[in-house]
């Protein structure tokens, strides 16, 4: 007798802060996807112009809009909060400065009701190609498929940007760790970290290049080489906890990392070039070293706030 395959749900999840305007863009993209079962808008601004702007062009109260405003602060924590009020089978990530095509919640349909092991796809990220000053940043698989434990696995894993969970997957998972990603302690690796935490467990990780995301966050200027150290930061400070949990594979992943860049310095200094990269190096460590200030819960492997001394 053939059996009846039930359409997996699909809802989406945007964290934003003080993004003005410029919000309509991405909600109008995410409403406008096809067999979209929700989007939860997690609202952090210190103000009320994206939600304004939302009501300007009748969007607050559209039927397939949650809006949430919470006076917390941190992308991942407002992942996190998506997460639990969310009501889909898949939990599909995209940014605030993202645009989304019509076909991404029925490609992410596809994709995990046709492969029913596929826990954690990370799709493709593209810069607009529109912006030609200044630095966009974006992920190109380099083999689709499964992602493999390598030391260099952070590397090939995507971005926040274009993330997509099975709900059971995420509850076998965690949280997303909210001392990493934008507006936390560590800036960034908060979507390495969530994925390789997947993969700890057995669950398969794949990328893949579609459905993908166009992404218009800009940043140039000085802003470059913040975004590159708040990563590399981000970096150093997850590889660094889960070493700390006795994890060895991530402890030499770490130390390549660092000779990497230790590398790559010496290289530039011996030919006389300017800059140098040894600031790559050092914001690893910063990040790696600054995670000592923090415990780490060895089961869950998220960090916490040590209780100071009295």
């Amino acid at each position: 007798m053939p059996q009846c395959t039930v359409a997996l749900q699909v809802s989406a999840i945007i964290p934003t802060r003080n993004r003005g305007r410029e919000i309509v863009r991405a909600v109008e993209s995410a409403l406008s996807t096809e067999g979209l079962l929700e989007l939860l808008l997690v609202d952090q601004s210190t103000n009320d112009e994206s939600e304004r702007a939302l009501g300007e062009v009748k969007l607050i109260g559209h039927e397939r809009l949650r809006y949430c405003r919470t006076a917390e602060k941190g992308a991942s924590r407002a992942r996190n909060l998506g997460i639990h009020n969310a009501r889909g089978d898949i939990l599909a990530f995209t940014d605030d400065d993202c645009v989304i095509p019509t076909t991404w919640a029925t490609t992410l349909q596809e994709r995990f009701t046709s492969d029913v092991d596929l826990a954690l796809l990370f799709p493709s990220v593209t810069p607009d190609a529109t912006i030609t000053n200044g630095f966009i940043p974006g992920f190109q698989p380099n083999d689709p498929g499964p992602v493999r434990l390598t030391l260099q696995v952070v590397h090939d894993l995507g971005m926040s940007a274009n993330l997509a969970v099975r709900t059971t997957a995420a509850a076998r998972i965690g949280p997303f760790d909210e001392f990493l990603g934008a507006g936390a302690v560590f800036g960034g690796a908060e979507d390495k970290d969530f994925a390789y935490r997947a993969m700890r467990l057995g669950l398969r990780v794949d990328t893949s290049i579609d459905p993908t995301v166009i992404h218009y966050g800009v940043r140039s200027g000085a802003e470059v080489a913040r975004l590159g150290a708040l990563y590399l930061a981000g970096i150093g400070a997850m590889e660094a906890k889960h070493a700390r949990c006795g994890d060895s594979h991530m402890a030499r992943a770490l130390m390549r990392e660092l000779a990497r860049w230790l590398g790559e310095a010496g290289g530039h200094a011996l030919k006389g070039q300017r800059p140098s990269g040894l600031g790559h190096a050092t914001a690893l460590l910063r990040g790696a070293f600054a995670s000592y200030r923090y415990g780490v819960n060895a089961k869950t492997r998220l960090f916490y706030e040590r209780r100071r001394r009295r």
